[in-house]
């Protein structure tokens, strides 16, 4: 046996023994790596989207700890399809609860009777304009998405279900 092969043996057998020592080691040089880099994420732990193993991800918003978990993930598509049409739901949910809390107050209330469930909350147009809007955007995303880019302008209230409903008919009622 060679110097080289005894020193390769001796290695071995001390991370059998070891490996406590052999993760901290890991974790230390890892952290050494990515410090000031990605400040606040790179101690955070994960839990994978496939096996619920608990990991530290290698990259940004990694959400499946390795290639195994990522090919199964990936392959089967109800699974990825309904993660992402989740995503995708969350989003818009944050997205319509910012502009209510805008334009109708934290918790958002109706202007005119003060209900304040999410589910019968709407955004009125004050002008009766919103044929135009609705044209010209097609979906509530986009029209929320525009409405934060453009710094929530004026000309919007939040109205419940019942009182956008009273409002339309009222103003179509001929006198």
């Amino acid at each position: 046996m060679t110097i080289n092969q005894k020193r390769k043996e001796k290695q071995r057998e001390w991370k059998r023994k070891n490996p406590e020592k052999i993760k901290s080691y890991l974790e230390k040089a890892r952290s050494k790596r990515l410090k000031g880099r990605f400040p606040y994420w790179w101690k955070i732990k994960t839990k994978c989207l496939e096996c619920g193993e608990v990991f530290l991800p290698e990259i940004y918003n990694q959400k499946l700890c390795g290639k195994e978990c990522r090919n199964k993930f990936y392959s089967n598509k109800k699974k990825y399809r309904a993660y992402i049409n989740e995503r995708s739901r969350n989003w818009s949910k944050r997205k319509r609860v910012q502009v209510l809390e805008h334009y109708g107050g934290k918790p958002p209330k109706c202007a005119i009777c003060g209900f304040s469930d999410l589910d019968c909350l709407d955004l009125d147009h004050k002008d009766n304009d919103g044929s135009i809007e609705r044209k010209k955007f097609k979906t509530s995303e986009k029209f929320f998405l525009w409405l934060i880019k453009n710094n929530f302008p004026e000309g919007y209230q939040v109205l419940c279900k019942n009182c956008n409903w009273k409002k339309y008919i009222q103003t179509k009622k001929p006198e």
